[in-house]
Formats: structure tokens, sequence, C-alpha cells
């Protein structure tokens, strides 16, 4: 089973981003990765401060990480600035704080994660800070069950290594997930749609999504993960993706996104972008390493 070498966290000295220490930390602690904390300077004024801060946080840390903790002060524009480092420094997984469920914010999901989502070769972990801020002192609390929506679709499946890895290091449970129209949908001329009520229609729908779903848990299971499928009903993907992650209790969801830039709903595409944006949950986002796969509305 593949493991992180190497797990970056970007911090700016507030409270809020250090919300995801915890989480950044649990996961180097039980998968020996070295941590890198990195800030990126706004101007030069704050850059021995801001020095200092990453001092205290290695120091403060330092015996939780075996693999060790490596601080960086770096320059340039945000994004670009951190992509450059996780290339350089072959870091694995990125954890990023962001605003909850109904209050994201477009200064930072929108220049920054975004931005980062777009360019960076490795998955990105979105974590929800809880109401108040939690101390980074405190016991980190690792994903346990893993819900993973995948379609037909070239792209959803990339997120199974991803999934995969980050399953194996914190012993979580993994549900893959179709969403399927509650009825069978059947085009008709002039863009008109109707909607049949066969129940041995629907039945046979519901048998190839769970068969396509157990045929994407043979290689999981046999890497040694828990696997279980779960097919929900809902004329909305996003919208039965949320219930049914609530539904079974999932604490992470797992999606592929697109691949280029611009606005988040084209860099994570349409029903991703909802979910970020509608769920509290912690989410991890991987993008195709072929451009050519990002099409599609997913």
């Amino acid at each position: 089973m593949d493991r992180y070498r190497a797990i970056l966290i970007p911090l700016d000295g507030s409270a809020f981003a250090e919300s995801a220490l915890p989480l950044a930390i649990g996961l180097a602690e039980q998968g020996r990765a070295t941590l890198h904390v990195v800030h990126v300077a706004a101007s030069a004024f704050e850059v021995t401060a801001m020095r200092e801060y990453l001092d205290a946080v290695r120091d403060r840390f330092a015996h939780r990480v075996q693999a060790g903790i490596r601080t960086a002060l770096l320059t340039g524009t945000t994004e670009d600035a951190i992509a450059d480092h996780v290339r350089a420094q072959a870091v694995d997984l990125v954890v990023l704080a962001t605003h909850g469920r109904g209050g994201v914010s477009r200064a930072w999901l929108g220049s920054v994660a975004e931005a980062l989502l777009a360019t960076l070769p490795v998955p990105v972990l979105l974590h929800r800070p809880a109401a108040a801020p939690t101390d980074a002192a405190m016991a980190p609390a690792l994903p346990r069950s893993l819900f993973v929506p995948i379609d037909r679709s070239e792209v959803a499946p990339v997120i199974l290594s991803a999934v995969a890895t980050l399953a194996g290091i914190v012993d979580a449970e993994v549900v893959l997930a179709m969403v399927i129209a509650p009825m069978d949908v059947r085009a008709e001329v002039v863009s008109r749609v109707r909607f049949t009520s066969d129940e041995l229609s629907a039945a046979a729908h519901d048998e190839a999504a769970r068969a396509y779903l157990e045929s994407a848990a043979e290689p999981l299971r046999a890497a040694g993960l828990r696997v279980r499928v779960a097919v929900f009903r809902d004329t909305h993907a996003a919208t039965g993706i949320l219930q049914g992650a609530e539904a079974l209790g999932c604490d992470l969801i797992a999606m592929a996104t697109h691949a280029r830039r611009g606005w988040s709903r084209v860099v994570l595409g349409s029903i991703t972008d909802k979910v970020v944006r509608g769920t509290s949950k912690t989410m991890l986002l991987t993008r195709p390493g072929d451009p050519a796969l990002a099409h599609g509305d997913r």
C-alpha cells in the first residue's frame, strides 16, 4: 500500500489556517511522513516575524512527527510559490483549511485553493474548521469513513488511487457510491425528456450500477481495504452525494476535479463544486494527470 512521504500545510499565522494542523500532523504521524509547514510572505516586512512563527510551530510539534517537520518561507504569488514547493520537495498531499458550508470564502477558495486544485499534481485535503478554533495540540479527528462517488466517466475513477492511500494510512472504510436517476430518463424529439416508472427497468439500472461499483471495489479490497458499495437515487447528482454521505455517516467525501483554471465550477466541475460548497465535511480532491481526461460535467 502506498503511503505519504511528504505532506504540506500552508499557514498564515491565523487560528483559521491552524485549524487544519491537527489533521496534517495526524496524517504525518500515522503515515510516517515529513511535514512541510510553509508561509508565502506578502512583503519583506513580515519575513522575520513569520520565520519565527514557523519555527515555533515546528518546535511545538516536532515530538509528534517522527519523520520531521520542515519549515519554509516562500516568496511570489501564493499559489505558484506553493505549487513550486510541492514539486521541488516531492510533496504527496496538501492540506488546506477552508470555510464550511454556507460560508465559502471567494478570497480563499476562489483565488488560492482553486488555483492550487487546477495546477497541483497531488491530492488536496480541504478541511472545514469547527465553529470554535481547534487547539492544534489536540488529537486529530482522522477520517474513518470515506464517501467516494464515482460514475462511468474517465475522470471520476482517478480519485481511487488517492483514496486507497488515505484509507490505508488511517484504516478507514471506503464507501463507493453512485447516484442514479430515480427513474429511467429517455430523450425524445425536440429535446423533450420523458420519465418512465418501469420498475423492472429501474431495478436493472440499479443492478448495473452496483455491478460497476463492485468491479471498481475489487482492486481496493485486494489491497486489504474495507469497501462497501451504495446506490442512491436522486435527480440531482450533487444532492444525492451530499445526502448519501450524510445518511451513511461518512466524515470525508473524495472526488475528482477538472484540471483547468477558471471560476470554481469550471475548475472543479459543476457537480464537485456544488458538493464542495454544500458540505461541512472534509473533502479529498484530485485531478487527472492528463488534461485530456478533464472533460464532462463532473
